[in-house]
């Protein structure tokens, strides 16, 4: 879209180019002319030539002073005929001095008016043929009427450089006096026996709530503030989750993040029917049916197109970070410890990420990483966007029928074949093929955006 904008403003700058290259020389003899500061609409007759390097206000003074001239010769003549001739009804066509006061105070007025009507009219020259245009170069600024392209390109820019901006300068944890305060209003369930289960490099996990919510169950993670991951100071996971904290319906809300002593607290909402590991664990550890992994691939959608207007990408897309909220399947999306900023604001690009060594591929189980994710991380680099795109397709194969879309303990060359034959040989509708092969095709370059996937008929909800 940037590349789109660059070769679109140039060409426009190129056509203004020439436009106004045809208007600058006019007609013959414009050149001796003198440019004026301000632009005029007084029509320059062979008489009022001469006034036309005065300025508008000794104009009207000159033209002030030549009406009352000329009015005031004409009332001497018709005196001086009345005088003479002694007819009674001339000198009634004599004009008083009421009336002459009335007629100076109107050309004043009238004065006034075409002064300011000079300020708001330009006059401009008229285009000839014969022109010389003069050189368009790269790098020309010049204003011209954008395309709706160019402006929605431009207004991304404009939103993705403020939220990238905002994130950056977000603070990783409360104030401490802020802090303080904000941790008094929660109340732990039982803080002497934590969960069950704590999350990955979490000291503990609690089940707490906010004292102005009481009936709302919420979840505090504690991680160990000495831990460059969690600085509380620094840590850009901590920042992510500051930054995204209750906007989107379809990400988990983060209500606190605060430090106190040696800790980093994390306050979320609980997610009652956990993840969809846990769900699909529920109900038999069964694959789900189609309708419901269509509600759930609409929500991921707009999840990630959310995540996208930030200027983050996922990068761990997986069963175990989409929670389940409710049983009606309203999913939200969870685990930003890999997330990265992927858009540059300096270069208006986006910001491609070093490969992951090839020795860290799995050879068992499932890997919802992208294929073309592996490679030499020091020289090899792949797109995070459509990254997201590959393990969000992975992830609906697997919860639409509890298997991968392909073997990953064979390195295989042909693995784009093996997906596609894979996708085509489910019991599932013809739109959910479609749609699941497009996300899941091995060249990033024709795999299906994230901005594309809002108008397939699989992602459209009904």
């Amino acid at each position: 879209m940037i590349k789109y904008m660059k070769e679109h403003k140039m060409d426009a700058s190129a056509e203004k180019g020439d436009s106004e290259s045809s208007n600058a020389d006019g007609e013959p003899g414009d050149a001796n002319k003198k440019i004026r500061e301000q632009p005029s609409v007084v029509n320059e007759t062979p008489e009022g030539s001469k006034m036309a390097s005065k300025s508008p206000d000794s104009k009207a003074s000159s033209l002030k002073a030549s009406s009352s001239k000329i009015t005031s010769k004409k009332s001497k003549s018709k005196i001086k005929s009345v005088e003479s001739t002694g007819a009674k009804d001339a000198i009634s066509k004599a004009p008083s001095k009421s009336s002459t006061k009335l007629k100076k105070s109107r050309s004043k007025q009238s004065l006034k008016s075409s002064k300011s009507k000079t300020k708001r009219k330009v006059k401009t020259i008229p285009d000839t043929q014969m022109a010389l245009k003069p050189v368009v170069v790269p790098g020309m600024k010049e204003e011209h009427e954008m395309t709706f392209d160019q402006k929605k390109v431009q207004f991304i820019q404009m939103l993705l450089k403020a939220n990238v901006k905002k994130l950056k300068e977000t603070e990783a944890t409360e104030p401490t006096e802020e802090g303080k305060k904000q941790f008094n209003l929660y109340d732990f369930k039982d803080k002497k026996k934590p969960l069950d289960r704590k999350p990955h490099s979490a000291k503990a996990l609690y089940q707490c709530h906010h004292k102005s919510f009481p009936d709302l169950p919420l979840v505090v993670k504690v991680y160990d503030a000495n831990e460059p991951a969690y600085d509380p100071h620094h840590s850009h996971y901590l920042k992510m989750l500051r930054h995204l904290s209750k906007k989107h319906p379809n990400i988990v809300q983060t209500w606190d993040v605060i430090h106190k002593d040696d800790s980093v607290y994390v306050f979320q909402e609980l997610a009652p029917f956990g993840n969809l590991v846990d769900y699909m664990k529920s109900k038999g550890g069964a694959a789900l049916p189609e309708k419901e992994v269509q509600q759930i691939a609409c929500q991921l959608r707009m999840g990630m197109d959310f995540l996208g207007d930030m200027g983050l990408a996922h990068r761990s897309l997986i069963p175990w970070h989409i929670l389940v909220m409710h049983k009606d399947m309203r999913i939200k999306l969870t685990g930003f410890r890999k997330a990265v900023i992927y858009y540059n604001e300096k270069k208006n690009d986006i910001n491609y990420q070093p490969c992951r060594p090839l020795e860290k591929k799995k050879t068992t189980g499932n890997d919802y990483h992208a294929p073309e994710s592996y490679g030499d991380h020091k020289k090899e680099f792949y797109d995070v966007v459509a990254a997201d795109v590959w393990s969000a397709g992975a992830t609906l194969f697997h919860v639409l029928t509890n298997k991968f879309p392909y073997n990953c303990s064979k390195n295989s060359p042909k693995i784009e074949n093996e997906i596609q034959r894979n996708i085509r040989s489910l019991k599932v509708s013809d739109n959910a093929k479609s749609c699941l092969g497009f996300m899941l095709t091995t060249d990033a370059t024709k795999r299906i955006s994230v901005e594309s996937l809002s108008s397939h008929p699989w992602f459209v909800q009904k």
